[in-house]
């Protein structure tokens, strides 16, 4: 709720404000449920949590955006298709973190719309199709040093840039691989089973798979494989062992993964589902983030409606998308204090919001899709993604 003159907002007491609800009985809600907010920028922000937002301007034909680590640079995929029943973009970039100085790294047939950065950005990797074979390429931050490295698809590049972990895909498993990018040796750390249906494997039910997620010291990785793979049809996240051998499942009642993210201290654990376990309908498993420890006697937490996930750099906090249905109002952006186990609202939007970018402790870069509405009465105008910097302050300590 938002503190105000009228009937909402009538007596603090302590920590408390008492409240007239639209059926005109009264209660107390707790001083820490309200936020002051303001319009700025297109965004309705916490102006006690937001010190400042900047609508960047990106390049025209920018999609899928993704910055380096330290915030200083982004990646983005251009030239896209939505004529066919999959996204493609033919061309991929590099510019300075506001979107200046584009750079063309490569043209190709790009249907994952995934890049990863090393952690020093110095180095980003992404995956091609030519013909029926996909391929892992990686580039430099600068456009140069382009090089196709082996085939595969998904590919994720360690912090410390010397490793690529990356996915094959067989008639009958799913496997996970190491490249050593020192001596160009590959070795399998993990290969699980597909037991479903074979008719779900197909290129055109799963067009890509997201990358894995690296551990900040390098010796883990996370991966989300789909429902098809298990006689259940859950998905599952697993923990695994740079050396071999997965660690821990995490099973979800749902039937495909989005999204993973391990955090940047190593505890934490963050992945997004969607779609119903047994193929039906159900809105309430749709797009969910779940977040837990790692640690095996934690339990999961999950959120409904929800999408975009970015862990802060220093591991504590939980940015991510809920899909509103307050009237007027078409995204959330909150803020997961983990050792608090508190929810912070941070901006709201009309804007269909997709994605959070955490690239600094007081920084979040916002992303959102334009609609169609106002691509037709802007002529062109704008591209098709938005984007805010916002830059927080105040974060609980």
């Amino acid at each position: 709720l938002e503190t105000r003159s009228g009937n909402w907002y009538l007596n603090p007491s302590e920590s408390w404000f008492r409240v007239k609800l639209p059926n005109d009985q009264t209660g107390w809600v707790s001083a820490e449920n309200f936020i002051k907010t303001k319009w700025t920028n297109d965004l309705q922000i916490n102006s006690g949590l937001v010190r400042d937002v900047v609508k960047l301007k990106l390049p025209k034909d920018a999609e899928t955006t993704s910055w380096s680590p330290d915030g200083s640079k982004m990646a983005y995929f251009a030239n896209t298709s939505d004529r066919n029943i999959y996204w493609m973009a033919q061309s991929i970039w590099v510019a300075s973190a506001n979107g200046s100085n584009p750079k063309w790294v490569s043209d190709g047939a790009f249907f994952n719309p995934n890049i990863t950065w090393s952690k020093d950005g110095e180095w980003l990797v992404f995956e091609n199709l030519s013909g029926e074979e996909r391929q892992i390429w990686i580039a430099s931050s600068d456009a140069t040093g382009l090089k196709k490295v082996t085939i595969g698809e998904a590919p994720s590049i360690s912090p410390k840039g010397d490793k690529i972990a990356f996915v094959r895909r067989g008639k009958s498993s799913t496997s996970i691989w190491i490249r050593d990018l020192n001596n160009n040796n590959e070795r399998k750390i993990a290969e699980v089973t597909i037991k479903g249906q074979q008719s779900y494997i197909a290129y055109g039910y799963n067009a890509n798979f997201n990358p894995p997620s690296w551990s900040s010291d390098g010796s883990l990785i996370a991966f989300g494989f789909d429902g098809y793979h298990y006689d259940d049809k859950y998905t599952r996240v697993a923990l695994i062992r740079i050396s071999g051998g997965i660690i821990r499942e995490f099973a979800v009642r749902a039937w495909r993964m989005k999204n993973t993210e391990l955090s940047n201290d190593g505890k934490k654990i963050a992945y997004i589902t969607h779609e119903h376990s047994t193929k039906e309908a159900n809105d309430v498993l749709d797009k969910q983030v779940h977040f837990t420890s790692i640690d095996d006697n934690s339990s999961v937490r999950s959120y409904r409606h929800s999408e975009g996930i970015s862990w802060s750099p220093d591991g504590r906090y939980l940015a991510f998308v809920e899909k509103s249905i307050t009237m007027g109002i078409n995204r959330r952006v909150w803020i997961l204090d983990t050792q608090k186990n508190q929810q912070i609202q941070l901006l709201t939007s009309r804007q269909e919001i997709e994605k959070v970018a955490w690239i600094k402790n007081d920084k979040i870069v916002i992303l959102a899709r334009t609609s169609k509405q106002d691509l037709s009465e802007s002529a062109g105008a704008i591209g098709k993604i938005q984007s805010w910097l916002v830059t927080i302050k105040n974060l609980p300590a």
